[in-house]
């Protein structure tokens, strides 16, 4: 059962993989004017200098001049391969760029998401157990806080904090694995609010179940109550919770890349799409949009074998 689970769950990702690929050759293929004439200037940074035969080898060396069906098949072979082309603005691979930069995103995001986890877990287990309490009240403060106001103005607001009370911090400029802490605290406190809240309705209402009550009937303390009753029965909510939050953190890390100067996929992105750079910009763009399936893809994989319900059907019927 569980393997057939994890097939079918793989096999409809797939289409949505076929798409994604589509869209992205797209973006290539079907570029406002003559994307060989511009992929050619934005190359060279030579204007407007080129004849109708340099473009043309252009053309016919990246494959823009063949008929879209057997463009895209081309692009797709490559792209199994690894190879999504090459980038007309640093002159080399697509996909070590890509690499090169995604990886100070997974970095930032990294650090936003154990902040996330320990904020969020510590704040709606709090709240949920003491309704009504101070950290319920926070919890709905600060919920309601993030949730009302957008990102980037906190961000900013943070950044105008960090120069004028803290200017030893790099927030103005990348200063290596230190340039990633603010704006990884800031995102994973953002995003916290959202969990904690979840958390804290699914903590009320375990709470309230007949099994809770009978537990504390029969002298359970508190503490395993919490760990081992309660826990259990909100981890699924936490997982589904949390993997759809990590994937506005990465779409959503586009924005604090720019505020706080963080060469990542976001920043790379913005200026590929401002040279031009559709081979680039195709790139970014599978990453991301393959990084949010894969996060989805594993918490539906995992759902199953931590859902209480669904653990203790597959023990009724062994």
């Amino acid at each position: 059962m569980r393997i057939s689970y994890i097939l079918r769950k793989i096999f409809v990702v797939l289409p949505m993989i076929f798409v994604i690929s589509l869209l992205c050759f797209n973006m290539i293929y079907f570029a406002p004017g003559d994307a060989g004439k511009l992929l050619l200037e934005t190359k060279s940074g030579r204007g407007d200098r080129f004849s109708a035969s340099d473009i043309a080898d252009f053309s016919e060396r990246t494959g823009l001049d063949l008929d879209v069906v057997e463009a895209y098949w081309n692009w797709s072979g490559d792209l199994l391969k690894g190879d999504m082309g090459e980038s007309v603005l640093y002159s080399e691979p697509v996909s070590s760029v890509v690499n090169r930069y995604f990886r100070n995103t997974l970095v930032m995001v990294g650090i936003a998401f154990v902040v996330y986890l320990i904020t969020g877990i510590s704040l709606g287990f709090a709240s949920g157990l003491r309704p009504g309490g101070f950290f319920d009240r926070l919890n709905r403060f600060w919920a309601t806080l993030t949730l009302s106001l957008p990102s980037f103005w906190i961000a900013t607001l943070v950044l105008f904090l960090s120069t004028k009370f803290f200017p030893g911090l790099p927030v103005l400029y990348f200063d290596g694995w230190r340039s990633f802490v603010v704006p990884g605290v800031i995102m994973g406190l953002i995003f916290a609010g959202n969990l904690a809240m979840m958390l804290r309705d699914r903590v009320l209402r375990v709470s309230e179940e007949d099994f809770i009550d009978c537990a504390k009937a029969m002298g359970i303390s508190r503490s395993d109550v919490v760990w081992r009753h309660i826990f259990p029965n909100v981890l699924a909510t936490m997982i589904s919770v949390s993997a759809l939050d990590l994937s506005f953190m990465l779409m959503g890390s586009l924005v604090l890349e720019k505020i706080f100067s963080i060469p990542g996929i976001g920043q790379l992105f913005l200026k590929a799409v401002n040279v031009k750079d559709y081979f680039l910009v195709a790139g970014c763009t599978l990453y991301f949009c393959l990084s949010v399936s894969l996060c989805n893809l594993i918490a539906e994989l995992i759902y199953p074998f931590i859902d209480r319900r669904q653990v203790c059907s597959r023990n009724k019927k062994l």
